[in-house]
C-alpha cells in the first residue's frame, strides 16, 4: 500500500476480513465491523493499547507482536474460529508509521485439516492392528503347516496341506494389500522430483515376473511421492503378470501363469501430461474397465481385488486421472493423466527421450 492518510472507517469496513490498524506505539487506531464481531462487542473499548484491546486473546496478541504470518484459534460466541493473521506496514503522510493487521477466517480449511489428521491417525492405528494382530497368528499357522508337511509322507494329507498353504498365502496377500490400502489412503504432503524409469525398474525388481519382461520407453521426470509411485508400478506389474496370460495351460496341470512371456511397457503419453503402463496380455473386458479400479473387484478366485484399488487411491492422492483402456496389442493399458511432468531431461541437463 502506498502513502496515504489514516484509512477511513468506511474503507476499512468495506473489507470482508477483520482488520485492525495499529500505530508504532502498538495502539489500535482503526478497525472494522468484522473485527468487532470476532473479538469484542464494545466498539469504544477497541481503540487504544493493543494489550488492552486483546487482553482476553493473548495468543492472537502474541501472533500480531511477532509480525509473522500465523494461524490462531479464537473462542467467540461459544465456538472456535481459526484466523490467519498477516501484518503489513503502511506509510502515512501524517508522519505516523502504521501497520494493517488482517485476520482471515480459515475455520473451514483448518477443521478439514484437523479431520484429515485424525483420519490419518486412525488409519495408522488400523495399519498397526493389521500388521501385528493378524499377521503374527498367520505366520504361526504357516510355520506349523510347513512343519507338518515335513513330518507326514501321506500324499493325500500333503494335498490338503498344499491347499492350506495356498489359503494362507492368499490371506497374507489380503493382509498386505489391506495394510497398503490403509497407509496409501493418506494424503500426500510433499512431492519430489522422480525419474519414471528408475522407479519402474526398482518396482519390477520386487515382482515375481514368471518370465515376463519390462520395457521402459520414457525418461520423464515428474513430481510425485516416489514410494507411492513405486507401489503403483508394483501393483500394475503384478496385475499384468498374474492376469495377462496368453497361455492356455498344459495337460500336466502346470500353472499357466508360469510361461506367459507377457511384455509390460511404461511410456509417456503423447496427448496428455502423464505416463502409461501397458501389456500385451489378454486385456480387460470393456464391460469391466469402469469397475476394475474399485476396491474388492476381481475376476480371479485367488485375487484380493485390492491391488488396483490401491493404484486408484494413490492416483487420487496425487490428483491424477486414470483411464483404463486397451493397449495396441489388445492387452491392458492404464493411463495416468494430469501428472506434473517437469522435464524430459536428466538433472545434469543432458537430453532424455521424453
Amino acid at each position: 500500500m502506498g502513502k496515504s492518510e489514516l484509512p477511513a472507517s468506511a474503507l476499512v469496513d468495506a473489507i470482508d476480513d477483520a482488520v485492525l490498524v495499529v500505530d508504532s506505539d502498538d495502539t489500535v487506531v482503526e478497525y472494522n465491523e468484522a473485527f468487532e464481531t470476532i473479538v469484542v462487542p464494545d466498539r469504544d473499548s477497541i481503540r487504544g493499547p493493543i494489550e488492552t484491546t486483546l487482553a482476553e486473546y493473548p495468543t492472537l496478541r502474541n501472533c500480531i507482536a511477532s509480525r509473522d504470518e500465523c494461524v490462531v484459534a479464537v473462542e467467540t460466541d461459544g465456538e472456535t474460529r481459526y484466523l490467519k493473521v498477516s501484518v503489513s506496514s503502511v506509510d502515512s503522510n501524517a508522519g505516523r508509521d502504521l501497520e494493517v493487521v488482517v485476520l482471515h477466517d480459515v475455520t473451514t480449511q483448518q477443521e478439514q485439516q484437523l479431520a484429515l489428521e485424525r483420519e490419518n491417525e486412525q488409519l495408522d492405528q488400523f495399519a498397526s492392528f493389521i500388521s501385528h494382530d493378524l499377521r503374527n497368528p498367520l505366520d504361526v499357522a504357516m510355520g506349523r503347516t510347513t512343519v507338518i508337511g515335513e513330518l507326514v509322507d501321506d500324499p493325500q494329507i500333503q494335498t490338503h496341506l498344499d491347499e492350506i498353504e495356498r489359503a494362507h498365502a492368499r490371506m497374507l496377500r489380503i493382509i498386505e494389500d489391506v495394510l497398503t490400502l490403509a497407509r496409501q489412503g493418506q494424503s500426500i504432503n510433499e512431492k519430489t522430483e522422480v525419474e519414471i524409469s528408475a522407479v519402474a525398474a526398482d518396482a519390477w525388481s520386487h515382482v515375481e515376473t514368471n518370465g515376463a519382461s519390462l520395457n521402459v520407453e520414457t525418461e520423464q521426470f515428474v513430481l510425485a511421492d516416489p514410494e507411492r509411485l513405486g507401489q503403483v508400478f508394483e501393483n500394475l506389474f503384478r496385475n499384468s503378470v498374474e492376469h495377462g496370460s496368453t497361455s492356455d495351460g498344459t495337460e500336466s496341470g502346470d500353472d499357466p501363469r508360469d510361461d506367459r512371456g507377457v511384455t509390460v511397457t511404461v511410456g509417456a503419453l503423447a496427448e496428455y501430461n502423464g505416463f502409461y503402463v501397458a501389456d500385451d496380455g489378454e486385456g480387460i473386458a470393456e464391460t469391466d474397465r469402469d469397475r476394475v479400479l474399485e476396491a474388492g473387484f476381481s475376476n480371479d478366485d485367488d485375487g484380493t481385488g485390492l491391488g488396483l484399488g490401491i493404484v486408484s487411491n494413490i492416483a487420487e492422492a496425487h490428483e491424477w486421472d486414470i483411464v483404463v483402456t486397451e493397449s495396441e496389442s489388445g492387452g491392458a493399458r492404464f493411463e495416468f493423466r494430469d501428472v506434473e511432468v517437469l522435464t524430459a531431461e536428466t538433472p545434469d541437463g543432458s537430453e532424455g527421450k521424453g
